[in-house]
């Protein structure tokens, strides 16, 4: 009796444990994957009322060959020229509720405050599980403000695919809302060859007698580099993604055609991951130099000659950054936490940052220099900059004295994610430095760009004027 009395125990407690186990994973299974709606105001939702208006590609009045904005008065005629353009980035609107609905509570204030011409969204947007209907809400945002805006893939697009909404289905749901101006059609080359990747398109900004007088381009930055890819080159498994060379190719076709019907043309590009050459500022922090994870040149001129293949392993790998004897500190650039010095900011020889822009971390871009800010410079008379997202502590605008060529960090707008706070970077608020950038486009081409961050109540931080660059 005494044997039966245990046995059955025994039973009613494995029963209780697959019980207690399928309650669990059921719960996190509905937490997971269930649809996440965010916290909408939508009576709070006013519309732009900006006279802007789409041209289709095929319109009598536009005949740059892609999609294109222009703002009409009551009569029919071009009423400005003159544009507002906003770029959040790095919102990552995720399952992760209250940081997303106090995101898309500022998000929604901005549209309201600033009434945006068009509004431009650099990755990392919706991601995460249940994207679905965030994006959806998202999108049905500027369907309600009458905004046209446009949306390039960042790398957290398509997390945790195929439970969730992946990358090619993200730009194919947002591309059925009439104000969203992203294109998901394959782009091909004047050669005939598909242009790589999913979010590639135009969209051109028109002026006095419906005439260019900004042409935009969105280009897929992509997510990892593939195994062949980072065998090929000789770079690190894993890291970073980068734009190939179909898409530049297709770029500069897309510049070429913009001067044709303007010669003086200039052209942004939006697009997620930064370019290696933004690692051009740098941040030394004193920790790492002291552990060895970072190596100064100018103190080791024949390190990488005397590595061992342990050490050069660990430099491809991003263990150890080296940092060569042509970077200089910048003045005045020390890192101040709690009264203590941890770090400063070194700038390769030959560039410029504006102002006291600075990256905060070194630059995630992909390990393989394709050559596109090569390509950029090349073309450089008729082009403004490159604006990007991915880094959430960086806000860098960096430009080489000759070219001109501004490269520059959107203000990540997700409250959420790293900060400086949390890396030990600053003794703020752990969700400081999160907004959004201005871009206002001129008639004659020329643009200013602002910083603008949430905390400061929508104060514009002036860091570009008339293409100009802001010292100080």
């Amino acid at each position: 009796m005494i044997a039966a009395g245990k046995k059955k125990l025994i039973i009613w407690i494995v029963v209780g444990v697959f019980i207690a186990a399928v309650i669990g994973v059921s719960a996190y299974l509905m937490y997971a994957f269930l649809p996440r709606s965010m916290d909408i105001d939508w009576d709070s939702i006013e519309k732009s009322n900006t006279g802007v208006t789409l041209l289709a590609a095929n319109d009598e009045h536009n005949d740059t060959g892609s999609p294109a904005l222009v703002k009409l008065d009551a009569n029919g005629s071009v009423a400005s020229s003159e544009w507002k353009v906003l770029q959040f980035t790095d919102m990552h609107l995720s399952h992760e509720m209250k940081t997303t609905n106090d995101t898309i509570a500022h998000f929604i204030d901005t549209l309201n405050k600033e009434k945006p011409d068009f509004v431009v969204l650099t990755g990392d947007i919706v991601t995460r599980l249940g994207a679905k209907v965030r994006l959806e809400q998202l999108s049905e945002i500027f369907e309600k403000a009458e905004i046209y805006w446009a949306y390039v893939l960042g790398n957290h697009e398509g997390d945790s695919d195929p439970y969730t909404v992946s990358r090619e289905n993200t730009m194919k749901i947002v591309s059925e809302y009439d104000h969203c101006l992203a294109d998901t059609t394959v782009k091909k080359t004047k050669a005939g060859e598909d242009v790589w990747g999913y979010c590639n398109f135009v969209v051109n900004l028109l002026g006095e007698d419906f005439g260019i007088v900004q042409t935009m381009i969105f280009l897929d930055s992509g997510n990892e580099i593939t195994d062949e890819d980072a065998e090929k080159f000789d770079v690190r498994d894993g890291c970073y993604d980068y734009i190939k060379e179909s898409q530049m190719k297709w770029y500069e076709e897309k510049i070429a055609d913009a001067t044709t019907l303007n010669a003086d043309v200039k052209a942004m590009l939006f697009m997620h991951i930064p370019l290696v050459e933004y690692r051009n500022l740098l941040l030394v922090e004193l920790a790492d130099v002291e552990s060895g994870k970072v190596v100064l040149l100018a103190d080791h001129p024949d390190y990488l000659e005397k590595a061992d293949a342990s050490t050069k392993e660990k430099i491809k790998n991003g263990k150890i950054k080296v940092i060569s004897s042509d970077y200089k500190k910048i003045d005045g650039s020390d890192v101040i936490v709690n009264g203590e010095k941890v770090g400063y900011f070194v700038l390769r020889e030959g560039w410029k940052v504006i102002g006291d822009t600075r990256s905060f971390e070194r630059a995630c871009s992909s390990d393989h220099n394709n050559g596109m800010y090569a390509r950029l410079v090349a073309i450089s008379d008729h082009v403004n900059g490159l604006f990007c997202g991915h880094d959430h502590i960086n806000n860098t605008i960096l430009y080489e004295e000759d070219a001109k060529v501004y490269l520059c960090y959107g203000t990540c707008s997700g409250i959420q994610g790293y900060s400086k706070a949390a890396n030990g970077l600053s003794d703020g608020d752990k969700y400081e430095d999160r907004g959004y950038s201005v871009i206002d486009i001129h008639q004659n081409g020329t643009f200013d760009f602002s910083d603008v961050l949430f905390e400061t109540n929508g104060a514009h931080i002036a860091r570009i004027v008339n293409s100009q660059p802001v010292v100080g």
